[in-house]
C-alpha cells in the first residue's frame, strides 16, 4: 500500500505542478518535440525555429506565472498576461530567420539571458522584500541543482539499460536513441522536476532567515581571498602601464570583467549576513571592492575606445564597452548610494539584454554601420569606390588595405549578411554571389564568397592568419610570336639553372660573368670583380603587377611585359623570360627559378 500511495502522491504532485505552470511545460515539450525532429531531419529549418522559440518560452512563462502568483492577481488577469506572452513569443517566431545568423544568433542570446534574469527579480519587482528575493533565488539555484544531478542519474541509468538491452538481447539500439532520451530528459523531466520545488509563498520567504553555512565558508574563505589577489595583480598591471606607458594588453578585459564577476557573486553571497555581529566587514568589503575595482575600469573603457577608434565596433566589442559601462554605473550606485539594493543588478542586466536587442542602438545595427562605413573609407582612398559603384583596381592595392577589405568582407558576409553592400556592386551582384543561396547554413562557405568579391574588383584575398604578404608566384609568357630586339648583342646567354647560378661569359681576353644577386635580387654583368651594370627584377614585378590589375588571378603575361632591359655608358642588357618563380614575403619577391634569354653588348 506504502508504494501505492508514494506513486499517488508522484503522479498527484506532478499534476499539481503542470497545473500551477501550464504553459512552461507545454513549450518544454514543444522543445523536446521540435529537437527530435532535428535529430531525424537535420536540414529542416522549422523544427530548429521552434525550438529557438519554444526554449525562450519556458522562461519567459515561468516569470509571468511566478509573477502572478507573488502578487496574487486575479485568474483573468493572469490568464490575460500569459497570452501576451503568447503574443510576444509569435512575434519572434516570424522574425527568426529561416536558418539562424549570427546576429540571430546573438539576439537570441540576448533574450534569453535577459529573460532569465527576469524570472530572478520580476516578482519582487514592486516590493522591498531583499531578504526574500534572495531566498527565492537561493531556492531557485539549489533546486536546479538539484535538478540537474537527478536528470544525470537517470540519463546515465536509462543510458545503461538502452546498450544492455543492445548488447545482450540482441534488440538493436540506433545511436540517435541515446541522443533523443538526452533530449526528452533535459527538455521535459528536468524543467518538470524543477518546478516542483519552487517556492509557493514568495511573501512568506522574507522572514525566513536560512543560510548555508557552507555557503558562507565558501564565499568568506575561498572565493573572497580569490578576489583580493586578482586585484593586487590588477593593480599591479595599472602601475605596470603608468611606469612603462604600455597600453594593456587584450587580457585585461577578460580579467576586469572576471574579478568583476566574482566579486559581485560574492557581495550577493554574503548580503543576508552582512548586518549580523562579527560580519561588519562584509559592508566595507563591499564599498572598497567597488573603489578599487574602479580604475581598472576606466583603463577598460580607455582600452576599448582606442580599439573601436582603430577598428570600429563588432558585436563583442559593443558588448565589452557595454559591460563596462555598466560596471562603471554599479561601482558608482554601491560606493554612493545608502540603500545599496541587489536587486538593481538582475534588473539593470534584463533591461540592458532587451534594449539592446534590436533598433538602431542595437548591436548588430551598430556593428553592421560601423564595419560598412569603416569598408567604404578604405574602398575609396584606395579608388576602388565612387559615387556609390564599385570600380576595378586601376593601380597596386597596398597589402595591409587587401587584408583590411578582407577581414571587413569576411566579417558583414559572416555575422551581418550583404545588404549593406549590395548596392555598391549592382546587377553584377547576384552573379557574384550565387553560393548566398545554399539551403542549410554549413553549406554557406564564406571565403569563396568574398574571393569572388575581392576578384571583381582586381584584388587578391588576404587570409586573416597572415600577417605580411606571404605566398608563392609563377609568371609564365603567353605563348606568341616573339622578336628579340639583340642589336647586334656581343653575348648570348641562356637562363635556365636555379636563381643562383653563377654564368661564365667567354669573352677574348677578358674574365667576364653573370651573376644573379639574390640579396639585391638582380642580374650583373661582372668583369674582374667589378660590376659594369645590373638588372634589377623589381622591373620585371612591376609590369607584371601593372599587367594583374585588368587580370589578377592570370600567371600568363604577353612576351612584351616579360621583358626587361637596362643601359648605361657600359653596356646594355635585355632579358627576355620565359617563366619565373619564387616566393613571396612582404614586398619582397624572392625568384627562385628562371627560365630566361639574355643578350649583352658592351661598349
Amino acid at each position: 500500500m506504502k508504494r501505492f500511495t508514494s506513486l499517488r502522491l508522484l503522479v498527484s504532485g506532478a499534476s499539481a505542478t503542470f497545473l500551477r505552470f501550464p504553459l512552461v511545460l507545454t513549450t518544454a515539450a514543444v522543445a523536446a518535440a521540435s529537437a527530435l525532429a532535428l535529430v531525424e531531419d537535420s536540414d529542416n529549418a522549422l523544427p530548429l525555429r521552434i525550438l529557438l522559440t519554444s526554449q525562450l518560452g519556458i522562461p519567459l512563462f515561468f516569470a509571468l506565472s511566478i509573477f502572478t502568483e507573488s502578487h496574487r492577481w486575479s485568474r483573468p488577469k493572469h490568464v490575460l498576461l500569459l497570452l501576451g506572452g503568447l503574443g510576444a513569443l509569435a512575434t519572434y517566431f516570424v522574425l527568426l530567420p529561416d536558418w539562424v545568423t549570427p546576429a540571430a544568433g546573438i539576439r537570441y542570446a540576448q533574450f534569453n539571458a535577459g529573460l532569465h534574469l527576469l524570472v530572478a527579480f520580476l516578482p519582487f519587482a514592486r516590493t522591498n522584500q531583499i531578504n526574500g528575493f534572495w531566498q527565492y533565488n537561493k531556492s531557485l539555484f539549489l533546486r536546479f541543482l538539484i535538478a540537474v544531478f537527478y536528470s544525470g542519474v537517470l540519463y546515465v541509468g536509462l543510458a545503461v539499460a538502452l546498450a544492455a538491452i543492445d548488447k545482450l538481447l540482441g534488440v538493436d539500439v540506433e545511436g540517435e536513441s541515446y541522443l533523443r532520451l538526452w533530449i526528452v530528459i533535459a527538455a521535459v523531466f528536468n524543467t518538470w522536476f524543477f518546478l516542483g520545488g519552487v517556492p509557493e509563498d514568495l511573501p512568506a520567504l522574507e522572514d525566513v532567515k536560512d543560510y548555508p553555512k557552507g555557503l558562507k565558508v565558501f564565499t568568506q574563505y575561498i572565493l573572497i581571498p580569490l578576489i583580493v589577489v586578482y586585484l593586487a595583480i590588477l593593480t599591479l598591471h595599472l602601475g605596470k602601464i603608468v611606469v612603462t606607458r604600455e597600453w594593456p594588453s587584450g587580457w585585461l578585459g577578460y580579467l576586469v570583467s572576471s574579478v568583476a564577476t566574482a566579486g559581485i557573486l560574492a557581495m550577493l553571497l554574503v548580503h543576508p549576513v552582512k548586518g549580523e555581529t562579527g560580519n561588519k566587514w562584509v559592508g566595507s568589503f563591499s564599498r572598497w571592492f567597488y573603489i578599487l575595482l574602479s580604475p581598472s575600469i576606466i583603463m577598460l573603457l580607455l582600452a576599448i575606445w582606442k580599439r573601436i577608434d582603430q577598428y570600429g565596433f563588432t558585436e563583442k566589442r559593443y558588448f565589452l564597452l557595454l559591460l563596462a559601462v555598466w560596471l562603471a554605473a554599479i561601482s558608482i550606485y554601491f560606493v554612493f548610494s545608502r540603500s545599496r539594493n541587489i536587486k538593481v543588478i538582475p534588473a539593470s542586466l534584463c533591461i540592458i539584454a532587451f534594449a539592446t536587442a534590436y533598433g538602431p542602438w542595437g548591436a548588430s545595427s551598430v556593428s553592421r554601420r560601423s564595419q560598412t562605413g569603416r569598408l567604404e573609407n578604405v574602398l575609396v582612398e584606395a579608388g576602388l569606390l565612387a559615387g556609390g559603384r564599385i570600380g576595378r583596381a586601376t593601380e597596386e592595392v597596398p597589402f595591409d588595405d587587401r587584408k583590411e577589405i578582407t577581414a571587413i568582407l569576411t566579417f558583414l558576409i559572416e555575422n551581418q549578411g550583404t545588404r549593406g553592400i549590395e548596392p555598391w556592386f549592382g546587377e553584377a551582384f547576384a552573379e557574384l554571389d550565387t553560393l548566398q543561396q545554399s539551403t542549410a547554413p554549413w553549406g554557406r562557405s564564406t571565403a569563396p564568397r568574398v574571393r569572388a568579391l575581392m576578384t571583381h574588383m582586381g584584388l587578391e584575398y588576404v587570409p586573416k592568419w597572415q600577417s605580411i604578404e606571404r605566398g608563392n608566384f609563377y609568371f609564365n609568357i603567353d605563348h606568341g610570336d616573339r622578336t628579340y630586339a639583340i642589336d647586334a648583342a656581343d653575348y648570348y646567354v641562356k637562363l635556365t639553372r636555379p636563381a643562383e647560378s653563377h654564368y661564365i661569359i667567354p669573352a677574348p681576353g677578358d674574365t667576364l660573368s653573370l651573376v644573379f644577386d639574390t640579396d639585391r635580387s638582380s642580374f650583373e654583368i661582372r668583369r674582374d670583380g667589378e660590376t659594369v651594370i645590373a638588372l634589377a627584377l623589381a622591373l620585371l614585378f612591376e609590369q607584371v603587377a601593372g599587367h594583374k590589375q585588368a587580370s589578377p588571378n592570370t600567371t600568363r603575361f604577353p612576351p612584351e611585359v616579360m621583358r626587361i632591359e637596362g643601359e648605361n655608358d657600359r653596356a646594355r642588357m635585355i632579358i627576355y623570360f620565359n617563366s619565373i618563380s619564387g616566393d613571396i614575403e612582404g614586398e619582397r619577391r624572392s625568384a627562385r627559378h628562371f627560365d630566361a634569354d639574355c643578350f649583352i653588348k658592351l661598349k
